[in-house]
């Protein structure tokens, strides 16, 4: 399954269970599950296999109650044995409408996720029709993170068999996707930045709201651009922000020789009558 959630002011889900949950035993301060060593072949993973990256994608490198256990403090444990912080289950309702496969060959992910055009949740899921355009934007978490540390895109437009960026094509069975030519798309790192300062234009020099209206053909700014924005705004939250300086103030002028002269025939001339 991919977990299906949406993003607001947090990253919220949406409702039925969880395709997980946290493998913590509250009262008694330790894990509450255990690998099934009937099953797997050992009680918990080893660090140093994790570290090494010896454990392949056909592996049980994950945990899941059906191949779970109590957890058993009296088990033989060694230094090093780590046990996956969350289990795995399987969700529910809304939660549970997108069933995802991935693998991982040559250095590249392939992943395949699948859900209804009609879900039967129509506050949480849009509802695909045929012949209708939707807009969609990819994103690519990095990272041990979920909330952090992710790739965005601009907006593509999505045709449900009809023109558009990106045009969804009816088919029957399992499609062949070595048999589908490849699109590459450009992702970028927006850093830590709202809808409302990209909206404002005083907020930064890329022009307010004509740097969002992505996939536009007035839009001045490309992902390349935007990717550059976010590497600086983050550098700058920690570094100085190299501004242009300010000029230096004119030097006052020195008064010519005439003006010298005046004032010393003034001030002898005053020295003079004072005297008299």
């Amino acid at each position: 399954y991919s977990d299906s959630q949406y993003v607001l002011e947090y990253r919220h889900s949406d409702t039925g269970q969880s395709p997980y949950y946290t493998n913590w035993d509250d009262e008694n301060e330790q894990p509450a599950y255990m690998f099934n060593s009937d099953i797997t072949g050992f009680a918990a993973l080893s660090w140093s296999s994790i570290e090494n990256k010896e454990i392949g994608i056909n592996d049980y490198y994950y945990l899941a109650e059906d191949i779970a256990v109590p957890f058993d403090p009296e088990h033989e444990w060694e230094d090093g044995d780590t046990i996956p912080r969350r289990i795995l289950t399987e969700p529910t309702e809304s939660r549970g409408q997108i069933t995802a496969d991935g693998t991982w060959e040559d250095g590249l992910w392939t992943v395949e996720l699948v859900r209804k055009l009609d879900t039967g949740y129509a506050l949480e899921d849009v509802k695909f029709e045929e012949g209708e355009i939707y807009y969609i934007a990819p994103a690519v978490h990095i990272g041990d993170t979920s909330g952090r540390d992710h790739y965005v895109t601009w907006g593509y437009s999505l045709g449900i068999g009809t023109e558009a960026d990106i045009e969804a094509v009816s088919f029957t069975g399992t499609p062949d996707w070595n048999e589908v030519p490849s699109t590459t798309i450009t992702l970028f790192y927006p850093s830590v930045v709202s809808y409302d300062f990209l909206l404002d234009e005083e907020s930064h020099t890329l022009g307010g709201a004509a740097c969002t209206r992505a996939g536009g053909t007035s839009s001045p700014h490309s992902p390349e651009v935007m990717g550059q924005f976010g590497l600086d705004l983050e550098r700058s939250f920690t570094e100085p922000v190299d501004v242009e300086p300010e000029p230096e103030p004119e030097p006052e002028s020195i008064p010519g020789f005439g003006v010298l002269f005046a004032l010393f025939g003034l001030v002898a001339t005053t020295i003079y009558l004072y005297k008299r």
